[in-house]
């Protein structure tokens, strides 16, 4: 049950105002991602986080923007918004220990 309560809790976070993107809604799409649970996060919330995507490839601080640069992207959202986009793209990927484990047959 606890599992359950944990993902639905996260779906709840992302359903709150479906298209408004920030840094807490990005980590909880990226944990269902990454918990295999990625059937779970809107398509529309995923196409929402594309489509504000910078210039620059990243994505800027979506809570609080830095007054001196509001257009500057942030590390952490960018990391964010980058693990969710590749769960999505790739959702059946393996972890590393995989990879690696291909890499030495």
């Amino acid at each position: 049950g606890f599992e359950e309560d944990l993902y639905r809790a996260n779906v709840a976070i992302l359903e709150e105002r479906l298209l408004a993107v920030n840094d807490l809604k990005l980590e909880a799409a990226a944990f269902l991602c990454m918990a295999r649970q990625g059937g779970r996060v809107d398509p529309r919330f995923v196409a929402e986080v594309v489509s504000i995507q910078r210039d620059d490839g990243g994505w800027g601080k979506l809570d609080t923007p830095n007054p001196a640069n509001p257009d500057e992207s942030s590390w952490h959202s960018t990391t964010l918004a980058l693990l969710l986009l590749l769960h999505v793209k790739f959702p059946g990927a393996q972890g590393a220990g995989h990879v690696e484990q291909e890499a030495q047959t």
